[in-house]
């Protein structure tokens, strides 16, 4: 059994303009800059075979060594646009685009236990990727509010880097709700 546990910190930038385009019309623009996040921990491995049954000498492998591995996440690009029917209703349609492009590999430095790796480096070679998403609003009596809306989101893993740990498929969702404001 092996057990990576890491944390880190990264700092980026966000920016956004909205334009009353006409009364009721409102189109807005948002960037949220890429930044990457060095994680470094501690890595265990439990169950090491003492019987000589691993290719490896004895002793190569230890339970404890340290962890590194750096993340590169993505700029992001939105584009929105609202407008109100109504008094009672509003709708609105956004767009993002994110270069997803920037995750190519993630270098793994397990320390003194670095035998146990095949690749220094996971293999990830991300496409950039977008998503579409509309939503609708809806006042429909004194202190009651309706909202709903669907998101597309297009997968930005490649098939050649499937993973078990990362949702690799398109991925639609739907909500709705209603409240009392």
């Amino acid at each position: 059994l092996a057990h990576a546990d890491g944390d880190g910190w990264g700092a980026g930038a966000n920016a956004g303009i909205t334009w009353d385009v006409a009364q009721g019309h409102r189109l807005a623009f948002v960037y949220h800059s890429a930044f990457d996040i060095d994680y470094s921990g501690d890595f265990k491995v439990s169950n090491i075979p003492t019987d000589g049954s691993l290719p490896l000498p004895p002793g190569a492998i230890s339970s404890e060594s340290s962890f590194d591995t750096t993340i590169k996440y993505p700029h992001v690009f939105g584009l929105g646009y609202g407008v109100e029917l109504s008094d009672t209703v509003k709708m609105g349609v956004d767009f993002e685009y994110i270069t997803q492009s920037r995750f190519k590999n993630m270098p793994i430095d397990l320390g003194s236990n670095n035998i146990l790796l095949q690749n220094r480096a996971i293999e990830k070679d991300w496409n950039d990727n977008w998503t579409l998403g509309t939503s609708a609003d809806w006042n429909f009596a004194d202190q009651w509010n309706a909202f709903m809306g669907y998101v597309y989101i297009e997968s930005p893993i490649p098939d050649r880097t499937f993973s078990p740990l990362e949702a690799d498929a398109d991925e639609h969702f739907s909500f709705r709700w209603v409240c009392q404001q």
